[in-house]
Parts: C-alpha cells; sequence; structure tokens
C-alpha cells in the first residue's frame, strides 16, 4: 500500500515523457526535466517512505493517535506527532 505512491509518480513520470517526445520536445529538455522530477519528487517520496518505516518500527501506533492542534491566523488543524517525527528525520536527513 505505500509503494503505490512511488509506482503512480513512475506511472506518471513515463506518461510525462511519452506525451513530451509526441510533442516533439527536445531530447535534452525532456532528460532536464526527468532530472529534476527524479530529484524533487522520486528521491524525497522514496526517503518519506523509509522515514516513516523507520518512526513507525520504533514507535509503533503510539505517535499516530496524539494529535496536536495548531492555530496560525484563526486557521486551527490537527497534526499527529507521526507526521512531525517523520518531518523531522526527513528534514536530519536532507
Amino acid at each position: 500500500m505505500k509503494t503505490t505512491r512511488i509506482k503512480n509518480l513512475l506511472l506518471f513520470l513515463v506518461l510525462l515523457v511519452l506525451l513530451a517526445s509526441l510533442l516533439g520536445i527536445s531530447q535534452g529538455a525532456i532528460d532536464r526535466f526527468v532530472e529534476l522530477f527524479v530529484r524533487y519528487l522520486l528521491i524525497p517520496a522514496i526517503v518519506s517512505l523509509a522515514s516513516g518505516s523507520v518512526v513507525e518500527a520504533l514507535s509503533g501506533d503510539a505517535l499516530k493517535t496524539i494529535l496536536v492542534v495548531v492555530d496560525i491566523r484563526g486557521f486551527k488543524f490537527s497534526i499527529t506527532a507521526f507526521a512531525i517525527a517523520v518531518a523531522i528525520l526527513n528534514f536530519l536527513i536532507f
């Protein structure tokens, strides 16, 4: 289930490359697009999946039940401690 996001990203990349080829976009431009796609979407998705797995392995489901309510200029939203831990781990990795 977790790897479907990565599979969808790869499928989206293939579709965009095929579409760009059909539209006659140069090979250099397509290569640059693929490089940016991999650098800014695919690698962070894989790292996020790995760090989420590490946090879940260490804490189990305990962090998923802790909610933190954040209020930014009157707009309230909640975020789990699990998401915060994954974001911190991602920040430390990068």
